[in-house]
């Protein structure tokens, strides 16, 4: 069966094939420790920068018109001794270095993996998401807020900046076969740009029949978005996932499921870095495998709220101390080469206020 790259997927991949050359899979390292690069400085004089000891940006441009020798490949000077053209691997340098565009366009870190938070969020705070993307939006159409389905979709067709993915969340089998069985509100999906479909199954939100049945529920969800011509993505706990059988994937899979969103929920502030980082890795590598080459999008959540309550918690169980947001950020680094995406939950007033704070701290920026 011919599958669909994921969302996730997809932008990874293109982050990847716009690269000259392979640059590490993170959440916010901006280049290698230690590494330089040619830069310019004033009067068209060359000189060098060094990358921050722990990855997180360039140092100064330094040493101007002594003609060092980096070491990240970038070409030398040209031989009337002006600077050289611009790196495509490192970014822009110079004055126009902080050039970044609100939508996610701008300079990032290299193989730098999406983001995804509420697509309400994204207008308010375009402004300071400048260079931070690339990211997902998502719509949310749970049963108990249905009446706001229709502005939902209309606030996805409202973002058309490059770099940013969108995808609809719903929390109802039935909710959704009714939405997607319509021809004239899938064709106002698609041409409000949404490439994914979410099926959050909580017990508050999904009908008990679905989550007393999520094999089959979550098989005939993906069943449904592969007949759109739209991604599948379901998001459980954590725990849910880890027990579901290898035979229930199997099935979800050949139903066209295309990954996962894993609510990391409690054991942001219940469990060390390690362990929960461990657990991510292996459930990642288990339903990789399962899916084969087909590909399999796995993305993890976490709450601004839970990540900051987390740092207390590292500071008296784990041995850890940092700024805030330094146990998400240390979990994000460390998850980032065995998953696609991370998604920020903010529902709260807390957890609205701690959005971007968070998203740049997993930026290391």
């Amino acid at each position: 069966m011919m599958r669909r790259a994921p969302l996730a997927l997809v932008l990874l991949l293109a982050l990847v094939a716009s690269c000259a050359t392979e640059t590490p899979q993170t959440f916010g390292r901006v280049c290698e420790p230690g590494i330089t690069r040619w830069c310019a400085c004033p009067a068209r004089a060359t000189g060098v920068q060094v990358c921050d000891a722990d990855g997180s940006g360039w140092g100064p441009c330094t040493r101007c018109g002594t003609s060092p020798v980096p070491v990240d490949g970038s070409p030398p000077p040209s031989i009337d001794g002006s600077a050289p053209g611009p790196d495509p691997e490192a970014g822009p340098v110079g004055p126009d270095a902080a050039g970044a565009t609100p939508d996610g366009s701008g300079p990032t870190p290299p193989g730098a993996k999406p983001i995804m938070f509420a697509a309400g969020h994204y207008p308010k705070l375009k402004a300071q998401l400048a260079g931070l993307g690339p990211f997902i939006v998502y719509g949310w159409a749970a049963d108990p807020s249905l009446s706001m389905y229709s502005q939902q979709v209309a606030l996805l067709g409202q973002i058309q900046d490059p770099g940013v993915t969108k995808m609809l969340m719903f929390s109802s089998l039935a909710t959704a076969s009714g939405k997607l069985g319509n021809a004239g509100e899938l064709a106002k999906l698609k041409s409000a740009g949404v490439t994914a479909l979410g099926y959050n199954t909580e017990g508050d939100k999904t009908p008990a029949s679905e989550m007393n049945g999520l094999t089959q529920a979550v098989s005939q969800f993906a069943q449904l978005a592969q007949k759109s011509g739209l991604d599948a993505i379901w998001g459980p706990i954590r725990a849910t996932a880890e027990k579901m059988s290898d035979a229930s994937y199997s099935q979800m899979i050949a139903a066209g499921l295309d990954g996962v969103g894993l609510q990391e929920q409690k054991w942001i502030e219940s469990a060390c870095v390690p362990q929960r980082a461990a657990a991510v890795k292996a459930l990642s590598a288990r339903l990789k495998k399962l899916a084969g080459s087909s590909g399999f999008a796995v993305q993890v959540q976490v709450m601004p709220t839970r990540c900051a309550a987390g740092d207390a918690y590292a500071a008296k169980n784990c041995g850890t101390q940092g700024p805030k947001f330094h146990h998400c950020q240390a979990f994000g680094d460390q998850i980032a080469p065995s998953v696609d995406s991370l998604a920020i939950w903010a529902s709260s007033p807390a957890d609205n206020a701690d959005l971007v704070p968070l998203i740049r701290a997993l930026r290391h920026k």
